[in-house]
């Protein structure tokens, strides 16, 4: 095979390995594992319905206990690693919002101002419906929204863009200074990635152009300008590297979890960073 001369759609790097007759290439410098064959999808109604309900046996909006219940332990994380006293004063973005369920959550937290970008008309007119709040049904890029935003959220968004530093650097530009950002994302610093190559490959959502490691994240929103940008699995699966019926799973189970926070070792991961108070240079 010859070598992938393109760079790191995260860090740029020309040091790329191509993994074998595959059309994922993963950086020698961050780690992170990019999709050659990448296609956007459209999004449709299906997506969030017939979609949805065949990878996870229902659809998105059934699903809204769970999400809504994983929106508000991130804003709780979120707040408790960087305090903001008078949450009324906030301003939220919160980008691929699809039916609103995070926004509500964040309302629900105490945040006074809320918006949205989605690029569904499906999901973006449920979420208008459920809130009452702004949701600009447009993909997002450099200048899809106005003004700067005391906080901005992108769930499982990121992974989908062809070019995903290009996408985190507008979102710095349009957070006030000491603004806070958080995103999901998956993994290749995972169990599934680590232990099950196979079906990770098999598996792979065509629609998305990178998998993160913490490390990728990490240098990403360092040389964006971030700063103490923080990682943490999305989920903790020990039952994926040892069936919970085998002998000595009670110890595995426990040292994976320990290992798992420490090192966000997940096939999921969450990243949570701060824009300095004052705006410094890029990196």
């Amino acid at each position: 095979m010859e070598p992938v001369t393109a760079s790191c759609p995260l860090c740029r790097s020309r040091r790329r390995k191509p993994l074998p007759f595959t059309s994922f290439v993963r950086c020698r410098d961050c780690g992170a594992v990019a999709n050659e064959a990448y296609r956007p999808l459209a999004y449709s109604d299906a997506y969030f319905t017939e979609d949805y309900r065949a990878q996870y046996g229902r659809t998105y909006e059934e699903d809204f206990d769970a999400i809504y219940a994983s929106s508000r332990s991130r804003l709780a994380f979120l707040f408790d690693r960087f305090p903001r006293p008078d949450r009324s004063r906030l301003r939220l973005l919160d980008i691929g919002c699809a039916l609103g369920f995070f926004l509500q959550a964040a309302r629900d937290a105490g945040v006074g101002a809320l918006e949205g970008i989605e690029i569904s008309p499906y999901a973006a007119s449920i979420a208008r419906g459920r809130l009452g709040c702004t949701v600009h049904e447009r993909p997002f890029g450099p200048g899809a929204v106005s003004g700067r935003f005391d906080i901005i959220t992108a769930w499982y968004f990121i992974e989908h863009c062809p070019d995903p530093r290009t996408t985190v650097e507008a979102i710095y530009d349009l957070l006030a200074p000491g603004g806070l950002f958080a995103f999901a994302s998956p993994s290749a610093f995972g169990p599934l990635f680590r232990f099950d190559r196979a079906r990770w490959i098999e598996t792979h959502p065509v629609d998305h152009r990178v998998d993160f490691t913490p490390h990728a994240a990490r240098r990403l929103l360092a040389q964006t300008g971030f700063r103490a940008p923080h990682t943490r699995p999305g989920a903790i699966h020990p039952e994926r590297i040892m069936s919970p019926d085998a002998f000595g799973y009670r110890p595995v189970r426990f040292c994976y979890a320990a290992f798992s926070r420490l090192a966000s070792f997940s096939d999921t991961l969450e990243v949570y960073a701060q824009k300095p108070p004052v705006s410094r240079p890029v990196a």
